[in-house]
C-alpha cells in the first residue's frame, strides 16, 4: 500500500529512499515512545523497485540530468582554445566513451587492459567503478579498437609502443606513467559552439 503511493506520485529513487528512511526513523521513535513493535519498510527492490522506476521514468520522458554529447567535429574546432592535456582530456572521453571518472582513472593500471581480440583488434578494457550494484567481473567494458581516432587515443594514454606479454596475453606499455590528464579546468569563454 505504501508502495503504491509513491508510484502513485512518481518519486525518484532516491527520493524513496530517503522518504523510506525518514518514515522507519519517525516509526523507530513513536514505538520506543510507544512502547508498541515496528514493522519497517523495507527499501523496494527487484518487480517493486522496477514499477517505481518505471513510473518515473514515464513522468520525466528522459532523464533531466543527461547531457548533450560532444560530437568530434565540436572538438576539432575547441582545439585551439584548449591546453593539450585538456583537449587528451576530452579527445579519450569521445573517442573512447569514456565518463570523466573512468577517463582519470585510466591513471590506475588496475582498471585499465589491452587484449588482443578477433581479426587481430585490440580491445580496451576499461573497470567501471560506478557500477556498484553489479559484480566485479561484469564491471569491465570493453571497448574494440576500429577507428585511427582510437588508436591515437591508446598513444595518448601511453606514448610509448605496446608489447605483449606472451604469458598473459595482455598488452602493457613500458612507460611507468601514462600522460598525465587530470589536470583540467575550465577555460575563459564558451569552448562548444
Amino acid at each position: 500500500m505504501f508502495y503504491d503511493y509513491l508510484y502513485s506520485n512518481k518519486f525518484s529513487f532516491s527520493y524513496i529512499r530517503k522518504i523510506l528512511l525518514v518514515t522507519n526513523l519517525w516509526g523507530h521513535f513513536l514505538s520506543r515512545r510507544l512502547g508498541q513493535s515496528l514493522m519497517r519498510i523495507p527499501i523496494p527492490n527487484g518487480v517493486e523497485k522496477g514499477r517505481l522506476l518505471n513510473a518515473y521514468f514515464e513522468k520525466c520522458g528522459h532523464r533531466s540530468n543527461e547531457s548533450e554529447p560532444i560530437l568530434p567535429s565540436q572538438l576539432q574546432k575547441a582545439k585551439s582554445k584548449l591546453k593539450p592535456d585538456h583537449y587528451n582530456w576530452i579527445y579519450l572521453s569521445v573517442w573512447l566513451g569514456l565518463r570523466p571518472r573512468e577517463v582519470d582513472q585510466l591513471k590506475n593500471d588496475r582498471f585499465v587492459r589491452l587484449q588482443p581480440g578477433l581479426h587481430k583488434k585490440l580491445i580496451l578494457w576499461i573497470y567501471q567503478t560506478k557500477l556498484s550494484a553489479v559484480p566485479p567481473q561484469y564491471r569491465w567494458k570493453l571497448i574494440p579498437i576500429i577507428f585511427t581516432e582510437q588508436e591515437t587515443a591508446l598513444k595518448i594514454l601511453r606514448p610509448k609502443h605496446y608489447s605483449l606479454r606472451r604469458s598473459q596475453g595482455i598488452y602493457r606499455s613500458n612507460a611507468r606513467t601514462p600522460a598525465r590528464l587530470h589536470s583540467y579546468q575550465s577555460m575563459d569563454g564558451p569552448l562548444f559552439d
